[in-house]
């Protein structure tokens, strides 16, 4: 998904007065030819320096010489930033209803419902409209959403950052958290059937690149049977006949 970015409206003609007025007419008179031509501007985020702010400025003055310029910033549902210390330019993140403000650190940002925030070096401060700034450490995360901000928890680092090396981990995680994450990776729709199924725990290591070899494993290690109806929908459900060994059907 790309965003459109929001950067308002400016006119050079506020430059005359310092860059002189013949300069202006020059860049109107350059202009001209390109008046019309679509200019996409494409990064990861509205916030921080050097990109940011130039594109800020850059856009509005494109539109008023003739351009069709846009910005837009790719919108993912997982990131992972490594950010170089500077003390009077903090970086922000903006996710979900919050932000997350730093200042030198690396962290992880994931969006899946709520947004969780998990540090891997120094400190981060998360924060919402409706809830005061917390400070994160690394080794913690936390989360937050319509219900505001989390209590502060211990991560799993190594499970937080695996995706990065194409692998998902679980360690001791419900069936159905284990499902939502894996659709993250997969197209279609995953149902589970059979009451309190969800709630039998999950410990493994899958290849994120091979959701659907994953939920073969999860089948055969939990004694479930899995239907694939359509390419868009798998069905899970209890394997009633112990004697026979599950598989896809």
């Amino acid at each position: 998904m790309l965003e459109l970015i929001d950067v308002g409206t400016q006119s050079i003609e506020a430059y005359a007065a310092s860059a002189g007025a013949e300069v202006v007419e020059e860049l109107r008179a350059l202009a001209e030819p390109l008046r019309g031509a679509r200019v996409l501007h494409l990064n990861a985020t509205p916030y921080g320096g050097g990109v940011a702010e130039i594109l800020r400025s850059k856009i509005p003055l494109l539109r008023d010489l003739g351009l069709a310029a846009d910005w837009r910033i790719i919108c993912g549902d997982e990131a992972f930033f490594t950010v170089t210390k500077d003390p009077a330019r903090p970086f922000v993140v903006a996710a979900g209803n919050g932000e997350v403000k730093v200042r030198g650190t690396a962290f992880d940002v994931k969006l899946a419902g709520d947004v969780t925030v998990a540090v891997v070096r120094h400190t981060v401060e998360v924060s919402t409209a409706t809830s005061a700034p917390v400070k994160v450490t690394a080794g913690q995360e936390v989360s937050y959403g319509a219900r505001g901000v989390s209590a502060v928890t211990a991560a799993d680092l190594d499970a937080v950052q695996a995706w990065r090396q194409d692998q998902i981990v679980f360690r001791d995680v419900p069936l159905s958290a284990v499902l939502a994450e894996l659709g993250r990776y997969r197209r279609g729709s995953v149902v589970l059937l059979g009451g309190s199924l969800g709630k039998r725990h999950v410990t493994a290591v899958f290849d994120a690149r091979n959701a659907d070899a994953a939920l073969d494993t999860i089948a055969q290690s939990l004694s479930l049977r899995m239907y694939r109806a359509t390419d868009l929908l798998t069905v899970i459900v209890p394997n009633n006949d112990p004697q026979k060994n599950p598989a896809s059907d």
